[in-house]
């Protein structure tokens, strides 16, 4: 299984829209692939299953112990598996800081999906919080999209 992260500072670089459509392209040519909505703008999410409400999301498998498999939604559209981000990522700085190994949680539990996806994409938020530091750890690939100026 190999992860990738797109991540940038800024934002408005496309980083979604990179996301989304790697992943789609990466399902197309018949790769199993997992997206997951780091960004609590949940932008990706949107994207992919328009405002429908999820039971589990990424921040249950980061703050709680749901697995990673718990919180897997399937879009059919886009031949993809998702994690749902929620806008209570932007509080879980605050909440992991004082854990023991908080910048790996994420890395932890994609552990068990190894066999399961040819590729796992991250997208992020427009910050270097844990969050982005998490997925930074768990990847072994990253796309920092960029706009001209």
């Amino acid at each position: 299984m190999n992860v990738t992260s797109v991540i940038n500072q800024k934002g408005g670089v496309a980083k979604t829209t990179t996301s989304i459509n790697i992943a789609a392209a990466w399902a197309k040519q018949g790769q199993s692939i997992l997206l997951i909505d780091l960004d609590p703008q949940s932008s990706a999410t949107k994207s992919v299953f328009g405002d429908r409400e999820f039971d589990k999301t990424i921040y249950d498998v980061l703050i709680s112990q749901t697995s990673a498999d718990e919180a897997i939604v399937s879009s059919e559209t886009f031949g993809i598996d998702m994690i749902p981000g929620e806008i209570m990522l932007s509080g879980i700085d605050i909440q992991l800081a004082p854990q023991f190994g908080r910048e790996s949680f994420l890395k932890r539990k994609l552990k068990n999906l190894r066999r399961k996806y040819d590729h796992v994409l991250i997208d992020c938020s427009p910050s270097l919080g844990l969050l982005t530091i998490n997925a930074l750890m768990a990847s072994k690939d990253i796309v920092i999209p960029i706009c001209p100026e």
